[in-house]
């Protein structure tokens, strides 16, 4: 770019950031990410897992009270209904539920027809954790059972010699079988408890980073569509200028570029706040991915907007269409979840907004970036294509 080309830029930038609400906005951004990077370091319970006893037995209420007291890693509660659960678990409130149905009874659990239906489970979409909260249930309900086994067979006759006190020695039994199972002992069925404690800390290390990969996405597809905006934003004040005749003393094979410049400050000015603020999220990419990612998306932002503007020349119409396209910003591209995997028939519209390219590319791989370069490529050829046309019919005029 020739000086005056950063002189004009500076100046539209400048004009910007007189502006007290622009730079509020350019603020929200790196605050709200030094937000989410504490939250992430918090040690608050990060899985919640639904219950519900169906069957109504001891055995299934027995099993829910020591998840919910005993389990850190996670937290388990209780619903009222079968319909809450799944409720909960289709709105993502719950990782995943467990629905202890009629089979979970301590007399029948172990019957092959029978144990297979004992636990229903049910998962909300996309979720990686079942496998790990699996095992949690499962060390619940063995420790139980094993207690109850225990139990039964020492008032079985002819275990204790004659003359000593039976529910003295099952007391004594039971408050054995918690001392172990609460110091991490060794049990005679195998050293469970430890591999819990192992599990548990692993469960911790998983959520913990879903976590912070979910939340680290969401910020950056929330900033690719506030550089957008923002573009989109320069164009009004294009449209402005042109009324008042601000680029009239350029020649008109100058003005396109300035146009141009003035769509570019305000998406330059919030993808620098971006990436202020992309370096301290708990599960950001690689600097140099950060910033190659923002150096193609913001010229694409632009180049986008002044194509619109330059084939919407009604004001009205422009404005009109400028929410529609927040909105399919924020709903098709994969801002906080990936439709077109459920959804085969949402992967087209998906990449019709150009946002879908950027945010694929961090995530993605080498291939996901030379999609992203073609694009910018065929936006740069439209773009020329369309300033050359219309300087063409206003040299003619």
């Amino acid at each position: 770019m020739k000086i005056r080309h950063w002189v004009w830029l500076w100046a539209f930038s400048k004009r910007l950031l007189q502006k007290r609400f622009f730079l509020c906005l350019l603020c929200m951004f790196p605050l709200c990410s030094i937000g989410i990077f504490y939250y992430s370091q918090s040690e608050t319970p990060l899985v919640q897992v639904a219950l519900f006893n169906e069957s109504g037995s001891e055995l299934g209420e027995q099993t829910i009270q020591r998840l919910i007291k005993e389990n850190t890693a996670v937290h388990f509660y209780e619903t009222r209904s079968v319909e809450e659960l799944y409720r909960d678990v289709q709105r993502t409130k719950a990782e995943c539920g467990y629905i202890l149905t009629k089979d979970y009874q301590m007399e029948t659990i172990l019957e092959p027809p029978r144990w297979r239906e004992a636990i229903h489970v049910a998962e909300s979409p996309g979720s990686m954790l079942t496998g790990s909260v699996n095992e949690l249930v499962f060390s619940a309900f063995f420790q139980i059972y094993t207690e109850k086994l225990v139990l039964n067979y020492i008032r079985q006759p002819n275990v204790l010699e004659p003359g000593q006190n039976i529910e003295d020695i099952v007391h004594e039994a039971e408050e054995s079988y918690e001392e172990y199972c609460q110091a991490r002992g060794i049990f005679i069925v195998g050293n469970r408890s430890d591999l819990d404690k192992t599990e548990q800390a692993t469960l911790i290390r998983q959520a913990h980073n879903i976590r912070n990969v979910f939340l680290s996405n969401m910020c950056r597809g929330i900033l690719s569509v506030l550089i957008l905006l923002a573009a989109m934003s320069g164009t009004f004040y294009l449209l402005q200028d042109q009324k008042t005749g601000l680029l009239l003393p350029l020649s008109v094979s100058r003005r396109p570029v300035m146009e141009f410049l003035e769509i570019l400050a305000p998406s330059l000015l919030m993808g620098i706040s971006g990436m202020a603020g992309l370096v301290v999220l708990p599960a950001s990419q690689p600097l140099w991915k950060e910033a190659a990612g923002l150096i193609l998306y913001i010229p694409m932002s632009a180049i986008t907007a002044f194509i619109m503007v330059r084939i919407i020349h009604m004001e009205t119409l422009f404005r009109a269409l400028l929410p529609l396209l927040a909105l399919g910003a924020l709903l098709f591209p994969p801002v906080f979840l990936d439709a077109s995997v459920y959804a085969k028939i949402l992967a087209f519209p998906k990449y019709l907004f150009i946002n879908s390219y950027y945010l694929e590319m961090i995530t993605g791989d080498r291939k996901d970036f030379l999609i992203m370069l073609s694009v910018l490529g065929i936006l740069l050829v439209l773009l020329l294509a369309i300033s050359k046309k219309q300087t063409m019919i206003k040299n003619r005029a």
